[in-house]
């Protein structure tokens, strides 16, 4: 599903959409539903939950947002960070061989060159060089 709200500036790039689908939506009332609209993307039906006027919040209404957003994004980048060097500095042993990456992404490889075989059919010879 695919919910729009509509604003005055969305108004303002009417234009740019599909004909078809702009005057359909923009005809409609809130908490409507249109009929099948076709346009050269397809068939849309529309549902028009509400319509606001366009405009900015304030800084203050904002900076907790922005806040939130940029400590969050700081935060997986130093978890990221924390993961790759705790994977540097892992001993990981494969006892089969077949779920080692360095092993797999070479196999591959080896199949890319040569042609021979897709990579979905890898995990299957997997199987069969187990038994």
């Amino acid at each position: 599903e695919y919910y729009c709200t509509i604003t005055k500036a969305m108004k303002e790039k009417e234009e740019e959409m599909v004909e078809e689908f702009s005057k359909k939506a923009f005809s409609m009332a809130p908490n409507t539903v249109s009929d099948i609209v076709k346009t050269p993307y397809g068939y849309h039906i529309i549902k028009v939950v509400d319509r606001k006027e366009a405009g900015t919040d304030s800084f203050e209404k904002t900076k907790k947002d922005i806040i939130n957003y940029l400590e969050s994004r700081d935060k997986v980048e130093i978890l990221g960070n924390k993961i790759e060097t705790l994977r540097k500095a892992a001993k990981i042993e494969f006892l089969d061989d077949s779920y080692n990456p360095e092993s797999i992404q070479k196999k591959m490889k080896e199949q890319a060159g040569t042609g021979a075989q897709a990579p979905q059919d890898f995990a299957s010879q997997n199987q069969e060089e187990k038994k």
